[in-house]
Parts: C-alpha cells; sequence; structure tokens
C-alpha cells in the first residue's frame, strides 16, 4: 500500500476507476472498445508489465518528477519508492480492468473526464491568450493612480475624548476651568506612574454625564478629520505638539471636550515601483479574462451556440419562499 501522503498522477480514466472497481460485483465482462495503452516514456528499463503497458524506469522517474518536492524526498528511502512503483502498477491494472467493464462509460467517470478535459483546453487557450498581452508603462501608472488610496495612508492619531456639552457661555467657561485642572491632574498622575489617571478621571466625568464608557474611545482620526470635529487649532495641537499619553482640552461650540493622545500611526506611502510586480499581475489577470471570455464567444459563435441563459428565474433553488409559502424540496 501507498505510504501516507504521496499522490499519484491519474491515468487513463483516473483514480476514479479505483473506487468504482472495488464497488463492481459483476465478474469482467470485454466491451467492444479495446484499451487505450496511455503514452508513456519508451525508454529505459522495463520495471513491470500490465498488459499493452510496460513501465520503464525512464517513465517511472518521469512521474517521480511530477511529485511535489516533500514526496520527492520521501521516495529516496528504498522502501517507500518500492511502494510508490507497486502502488502505479496496481493503478495501470485497475485502470484497465475499468476499462474493460465498461466503467469509462459511467456517469461519473464522464463527468471527470469532461472536467479534465476543461483544465487541459482552458490552460492551453490560456498559455496563447498570454502571448497576446502586453503590459504598457501608462497602464502600469494608470492603475497605480487609481488605487492610490490603498497605497498612501496619512498619520493618524488615536484618541480618548471626555465631554461635557453646555448650553451658556457661563457653564462653558466653568467647564473649561475644571476640565483644566482635571488635565493637571491627569499629568501630574502621569508623572507619579499611574497609567490609568486618565481613567480615573473618566470614571468620575462619564457618572456625571451619564454616557457609556465605550463612547470615550473615538479611534483613529486623521489630521483631516480631527479638523473638521475639533477645529484646525486643536488638531494641528493634537498632531504636532503632543505626544503619545498627552491630554489637553478642547473649547467646542456645544460643550467642553478633555482629550487624551492614546496611540499614533505615521503615514505610509508605498511607491509605483514597489507595487508593480501585483500592478503587473493584476493588469494581466484583468486581460486575460477578457480575451478567454472572447475566445469562448467565438467557440460558440462558430457552432452556432448561444450562451444566453433562459428560464433562470423559473428555477426553485436559492429562491427565498414568499410569507407562508414553503421552502421547495430538494
Amino acid at each position: 500500500m501507498l505510504a501516507p501522503g504521496v499522490m499519484i498522477r491519474p491515468i487513463a480514466a483516473g483514480l476514479a476507476v479505483l473506487a468504482l472497481v472495488g464497488c463492481e460485483p459483476a465478474p469482467p465482462a470485454q466491451t467492444e472498445n479495446a484499451y487505450p495503452q496511455p503514452e508513456l516514456v519508451p525508454t529505459g528499463d522495463v520495471v513491470a508489465t500490465i498488459g499493452p503497458v510496460k513501465l520503464t524506469t525512464d517513465e517511472l522517474e518521469e512521474r517521480i518528477r511530477l511529485q511535489n518536492p516533500i514526496v520527492r524526498t520521501r521516495l529516496g528511502d528504498p522502501n517507500e519508492l518500492e511502494r510508490f512503483v507497486k502502488a502505479e502498477v496496481r493503478n495501470e491494472l485497475l485502470t484497465m480492468v475499468g476499462w474493460e467493464r465498461g466503467l469509462f462509460e459511467d456517469p461519473e467517470v464522464q463527468r471527470a473526464l469532461r472536467a479534465a478535459v476543461v483544465r487541459k483546453l482552458m490552460s492551453r487557450e490560456v498559455a496563447e491568450v498570454d502571448k497576446e498581452i502586453d503590459i504598457t508603462d501608462d497602464e502600469i501608472v494608470a492603475l497605480y493612480k487609481e488605487r492610490e488610496a490603498q497605497y498612501f495612508r496619512p498619520e493618524r492619531i488615536r484618541l480618548g475624548q471626555l465631554f461635557k456639552p453646555t448650553d451658556s457661555d457661563a457653564l462653558k467657561r466653568q467647564t473649561e476651568k475644571r476640565f483644566e485642572k482635571l488635565a493637571k491632574q491627569i499629568r501630574s498622575g502621569q508623572r507619579a506612574g499611574r497609567r490609568n489617571a486618565f481613567d480615573e478621571v473618566a470614571r468620575e466625568i462619564t457618572a456625571e454625564t451619564g454616557t457609556d464608557r465605550s463612547s470615550i474611545d473615538l479611534g483613529f482620526l486623521t489630521r483631516e478629520e480631527a479638523n473638521e470635529k475639533f477645529g484646525a487649532e486643536v488638531a494641528a495641537r493634537l498632531f504636532d505638539e503632543m505626544t503619545v499619553g498627552d491630554v489637553t482640552v478642547a473649547t467646542l461650540d456645544d460643550g467642553i471636550a478633555l482629550l487624551s493622545k492614546t496611540g499614533r500611526r505615521g503615514e505610509v506611502r508605498r511607491s509605483l515601483e514597489s507595487v508593480k510586480p501585483s500592478l503587473v499581475a493584476q493588469l494581466r489577470a484583468d486581460k486575460r479574462s477578457a480575451l478567454l471570455e472572447e475566445r469562448i464567444q467565438e467557440m460558440a459563435e462558430e457552432r452556432g451556440i448561444s450562451l444566453e441563459l433562459q428560464n433562470l428565474d423559473k428555477m426553485a433553488f436559492g429562491k427565498v419562499p414568499a410569507e407562508g409559502e414553503e421552502a421547495p424540496q430538494r
């Protein structure tokens, strides 16, 4: 038996035959179709003969070459190599028996065959299409500009805010003085090593205002967002003067805010050259898809086939039943 992890390349009708043969109770019944001998490497010494199939050392070496590196390394062990070769021989035999029993006509085998044909055809079409693809510098620059937002991220700061609304100038001045004292209290606590000095004040203010503590964290803001929220003067103070951990008081139209700078993320800018490989890959993929679609349409037109869909709305699968209507049975 083949060692775990060793992958065998499908041959002829493929490994689906293994399962189908195992379930076949009837005795061999010869069909009119002769077994199609697979195309093998003819050179090398013969290791095993299975009917018309001769497995040579060169053929087996080629099959080993197609395995992944981990499997190839494992096959350096003579015992593992012997298991691999025995499995190849058995697969040839089982494929032959499956063919004799007419399993090439089995719907499951036919579906697997059609899928393999599609993969092979598309592989060849892709190879041909790729010869037609040309990526220009102008296209690369245009895609870079289109995706510029992905490659540039402005500096952002994270803020904690304690806000108290005010409905009069007198209350605003009173709250501003109080918040300035609280800011000094926080700075003093931080110098004394109390990292939670801002949180201590936050508990007091949120209890007064009846606000949820989750509303304190404003998340990360850009300079533009800070300008819009607090004004240019406060934004400049937050970005240019304060370090992480600092606090400041901002007087706003509708109240007073005690702001704590809790984090910072610097500007990130990726140059055109640094992202050029990914841009080229995307352009190539887009052009490949378009050209393949054109080829498929041409194939259909040459054969008088329409790829337009009809009656798709009559399919029950995927429909959400209306209220009071039973779901369709599968």
